[in-house]
């Protein structure tokens, strides 16, 4: 689940967070960049075929009638790939995902790291989040892989995330995908604060009295259990031809034609417009629910903070926020060093960023824990 707060103080349930990593061979993206996605039927797969498709193969194959040249032609096989994006054929326009999808498939992504692996053979994409979608990693990877190879523009990433419209995005294997670890904070208290390890302890703030499921040993030999993951893996890719495969197929990506990119730019605009002027309806509704206050802090303040400093949800955001509205509001208790910039009424996500920046984590956490 997605672990969202339901009411408030003692009543908060837990945050879930979830750390997954993928890993693939370095060639992944290494390939030369091909702009083609044209190919010979007869390096294709063959498409599956219901019953009745399949006796009527297996029929043409024993008879000694010659096939036609306009009966060859509706043997054509479709390629691995579907359109990116296409039509509903019904209909005549793009299928469009349900609101009410939308609203329940959204999850935060606070970390995306890559770093070599395995001696420089490997890639490590690490990712943290809220919660994963079915197949939303390999989505995300075989996505990234494509624009890197050269066969998918970069563009239509933005444009799948802007519009709510289904968009086929390659899939990358799932060999490799594992999830490394994961945990809660914000626990009731009444079941006792944990974090899953001193790490998480450490980024979620864990309060005095809160415990550590796993001790050093413990730790280390869960990292242990990872690198020997890693290393099965590895094998994995260099022992089967799945590699290969996965590379021809990022080489076949259909991407859509220069129209239906610009039909997808017009609505990608109009979808912008309207997300800017909820923003701004938003952006008034909370002035006017301060009424005339200056604690309060910008909508997704909180996710921008985790994003930015590689944080998780827990006290320790929770408190970095409580020491920057009591500076908002010149709270007792809160005020400043002479010598640390001011930080104005009604700040912006930007301009909270930046001061936290110039203050420093670790001081605000400390001074908003103070004040608790």
């Amino acid at each position: 689940g997605k672990g969202k707060s339901k009411g408030k103080g003692k009543g908060k349930a837990a945050e879930e967070v979830a750390d997954a990593e993928w890993e693939g061979d370095m060639e992944m993206g290494a390939g030369p960049a091909s702009g083609s996605t044209t190919t010979a039927a007869a390096a294709l797969p063959a498409a599956p075929t219901t019953a009745d498709g399949a006796a009527a193969a297996a029929a043409a194959a024993s008879s000694d009638t010659p096939v036609h040249a306009a009966e060859k032609d509706k043997e054509f096989i479709e390629p691995p790939w579907m359109d990116v994006c296409q039509k509903d054929p019904s209909t005549g326009q793009y299928r469009e995902r349900p609101p009410q999808v939308l609203k329940h498939t959204q999850s935060t992504m606070w970390m995306i790291s890559v770093e070599p692996a395995l001696d420089g053979t490997c890639y490590r994409i690490r990712l943290r989040g809220q919660f994963f979608l079915y197949n939303q990693i390999r989505l995300m990877v075989g996505s990234a892989a494509a624009v890197a190879r050269g066969t998918l523009p970069e563009e239509l990433l933005d444009l799948a995330l802007d519009i709510p419209i289904e968009m086929h995005m390659p899939l990358a294997p799932p060999t490799g995908l594992f999830q490394r670890t994961s945990g809660f904070s914000m626990l009731d208290p009444r079941a006792g604060f944990a974090a899953m390890d001193e790490q998480q302890a450490d980024l979620c703030m864990l309060p005095e009295g809160g415990f550590v499921l796993l001790n050093k040993a413990g730790t280390e030999a869960a990292e242990a259990f990872n690198l020997s993951v890693e290393g099965e893996v590895a094998r994995l890719w260099k022992e089967s031809e799945e590699l290969e495969t996965w590379l021809k197929k990022l080489d076949e990506v259909r991407v859509p034609p220069e129209t239906v990119l610009a039909e997808l730019r017009a609505m990608a605009a109009e979808t912008r417009a309207k997300e800017a002027e909820t923003r701004a309806h938003q952006a008034e509704a909370d002035k006017r629910r301060q009424g005339g206050d200056s604690n309060g802090l910008p909508r997704r303040f909180a996710t921008a903070l985790m994003v930015n400093y590689n944080l998780i949800p827990g006290w320790r955001v929770t408190n970095i926020q409580r020491a920057l509205a009591a500076r908002c509001g010149e709270a007792q208790g809160c005020e400043k060093p002479p010598e640390e910039p001011a930080l104005r009424p009604n700040a912006t996500v930007e301009e909270l960023l930046k001061y936290t920046e110039s203050v420093g984590l670790e001081k605000l956490a400390q001074e908003g824990a103070s004040l608790s």
